[in-house]
């Protein structure tokens, strides 16, 4: 069992660069997508030995003597990330991210504690989830879906013997605020999962910490499609918008639209029918006249307010359907023009391959041909 200090200390480096997404030791690369942080990566992609570029060593989990200063042992827990909650539930913003890249562990080794990469871990960690969100979302700006997950609270399992879900579940998470304080209460926490890592084999690992951001507070446009953060708002408790909706195509305030009342339909007063004669030879009473309205004029009214009704609905659906078809060609647009980007990196990087591979025969043309031959499917060595 690992005995670190219980008070953790909050890093004051990089106090400056509390808005990005870089670590002060290094540009880690689980920050870049693609490497165990990626938005819906495989969750067995992550290296759990720990050759990280910021790390010395490599952890095994079976040290019998306590934690070893030449192995991070943080690199048998991995954050993982998804939504819980509202209309952004579908979207597919989850994902994983090494502990080793969030926090560190400082001190001598008979007090080693945990603490913070950066000074706040909850920016620290919106951060890097809206990296790897941009990833997936590029059509988006940066700071727009990073004001979305930001307006999300975050949560963290108390302890990884804990249940996730459940009718009392909500009491075994703890919210991770932007304060040291918050950081410094989920780094002692860390503790505890280091500890429970260490007593689990490792094909166990690494150890998962659940970070749940709560999305209920989050609304969706009536034409918004999946992928499009500028027709996401956020919401307070009193239904007022914190976060508004962005701006559409033409550079103009999205807002809601106007819900349309059901349109009054005037009663149609029953027929006058003849009344029979009074008994005694008095005359039946007349109708008072501008009391009793014309059937069919109250009828032609209703008609009326109906055919105008259908046709604000009509046209609220055409303009609906037209903000959608825009947005899916906005999303057919951006996916095009990141194929093509990806082509050509995949292109830039196969020219570079030849021509590596190409200088490297050209030195050893001998050895190389040999091993070429030999490396083809159909040949037989000997």
């Amino acid at each position: 069992m690992f005995t670190f200090g219980a008070a953790s200390s909050t890093s004051t480096a990089n106090v400056g660069g509390v808005g990005t997404a870089s670590p002060t030791r290094g540009d880690s690369q689980s920050s870049q997508p693609g490497v165990d942080a990626s938005t819906g990566g495989n969750p067995n992609s992550n290296d759990s030995n720990g050759n990280d570029d910021n790390q010395g060593g490599t952890g095994d989990g079976n040290d019998p003597q306590g934690p070893d200063p030449d192995v991070n042992h943080l690199d048998k827990l991995v954050f993982s990330c998804l939504i819980r909650g509202g209309q952004l539930l579908t979207w597919g913003i989850l994902g994983r991210i090494r502990v080793a890249d969030a926090v560190q562990i400082v001190g001598p080794e008979t007090g080693m504690s945990i603490e913070s990469v950066q000074r706040l871990l909850q920016l620290d960690l919106v951060d890097r989830v809206t990296v790897n969100t941009h990833f997936v979302y590029a059509h988006n700006e940066v700071q727009r879906i990073r004001a979305i997950i930001n307006g999300m609270s975050l949560f963290m399992l108390k302890s990884p013997t804990l249940a996730q879900t459940g009718q009392h579940a909500s009491g075994n998470y703890t919210m991770l605020e932007d304060a040291v304080e918050s950081s410094q209460e989920t780094c002692t926490r860390l503790i505890n999962y280091l500890n429970h890592a260490d007593a689990l084999p490792p094909d166990q690992l690494p150890l998962e910490a659940p970070l749940v951001f709560y999305g209920e507070r989050m609304r969706m446009h009536q034409c918004g499609i999946t992928g499009l953060f500028e027709y996401v708002k956020c919401l307070d408790d009193a239904n007022r918008d914190v976060i508004p909706y962005g701006l559409d195509d033409e550079g103009a305030q999205i807002v809601d639209l106007a819900i349309m009342q059901p349109p009054v339909i005037p009663l149609i007063p029953p027929a006058p029918v003849n009344q029979p004669p009074v008994p005694g030879g008095a005359l039946p009473v007349a109708p008072v006249p501008g009391n009793v309205q014309d059937p069919n004029a109250v009828l032609l009214q209703g008609v009326l307010a109906v055919i105008q009704m259908m046709m604000k609905v009509n046209m609220q659906s055409d303009s609906r359907n037209a903000s959608m078809t825009q947005q899916q060609m906005r999303l057919q647009a951006a996916a095009t023009r990141s194929n093509d980007q990806q082509l050509a990196h995949l292109t830039n990087h196969m020219g570079n391959l030849g021509t590596e591979v190409g200088k490297a025969i050209a030195s050893h043309p001998t050895r190389h041909a040999i091993q070429a031959t030999l490396s083809h499917p159909n040949a037989v060595p000997g």
